[in-house]
């Protein structure tokens, strides 16, 4: 069964639009991330309703995309970090994030 007190949502692309969206228009969703480092459409005029957002992201990314940062990497450093923001906003739990190995 679900705790309907503790939604979250997260998505890449246009899954990460429709997060935001998402966000600003159903309550139930206290916590959102858009792991695309940006918007295709803009978010909602009303915004967020104060609800808590991460955008997702590198400038590498964008910048220089032959960083040298593998797949495996970055998919561990975007685990341990959409974990603990959303431990911290839906669980209440304020720990420091651990090196990621």
């Amino acid at each position: 069964m679900a705790d309907t007190k503790c939604i979250g949502m997260a998505g890449h692309s246009i899954g990460g639009d429709s997060t935001a969206h998402t966000v600003a228009l159903d309550g139930r969703v206290r916590a959102g991330v858009n792991m695309d480092r940006m918007f295709n459409v803009p978010v909602p005029v009303s915004g967020l309703q104060g609800r808590s957002f991460m955008l997702l992201g590198s400038a590498a990314e964008v910048n220089d995309p032959s960083a040298p940062l593998s797949g495996r990497r970055a998919a561990q450093i975007r685990r341990s970090h959409v974990g603990a923001f959303f431990d911290r906003h839906l669980r209440d739990i304020r720990e420091p994030l651990r090196p990621v190995r």
